[in-house]
């Protein structure tokens, strides 16, 4: 685990498909993640790359406000037209700790695009801006982040300051 500063340091917005893409400089996609709430997945079409967005990394998504693995399932529907139809993966074939997972189809192979998983993670209502308005205010983050992010955050506070600004 480790602090990394790419958004906070970029001129600008920020955008989701800026950041995917400079990761990709360093990580392989295959293991890169997005973790997203349930209740955001209908808004990815509106984002600043839109849908391509679930091709540059596995996207992870987990409950949030009341939405879960149908949701997924459901916008998995909605777009099929955009998306193709996504493959729902047997339990043996999901990654370790998924609680569901589709592949996106590619032109060549319908198991070889794009990686979706569910995860029944249990939900906290917290969200990362949240945690960075509680750490600029020099509040606990106690039960909210684990111990080994706190050492981070206090390790690398004057990078953190100037980035989240």
């Amino acid at each position: 685990l480790s602090v990394n500063t790419l958004e906070g340091s970029r001129q600008g917005p920020s955008y989701t498909m800026d950041t995917l893409r400079e990761y990709h400089e360093t990580i392989d996609p295959a293991h890169l993640h997005f973790i997203m709430g349930a209740a955001d997945l209908p808004t990815l079409p509106q984002w600043k790359g839109g849908l391509s967005l679930l091709s540059m990394a596995i996207f992870t998504i987990v409950p949030r406000d009341g939405h879960g693995l149908d949701s997924v399932a459901g916008f998995l529907r909605d777009h099929e037209s955009e998306l193709g139809r996504a493959v729902r993966l047997k339990p043996a074939a999901r990654p370790s700790g998924a609680d569901a997972a589709w592949r996106l189809p590619t032109d060549n192979n319908a198991l070889a695009g794009p990686l979706i998983i569910y995860i029944n993670a249990p939900p906290l209502d917290i969200s990362s801006s949240q945690i960075r308005d509680l750490w600029r205010q020099n509040r606990s983050l106690d039960f909210l982040v684990p111990r080994t992010v706190q050492q981070e955050l206090e390790a690398n506070e004057k990078d953190l300051e100037g980035a989240w600004r």
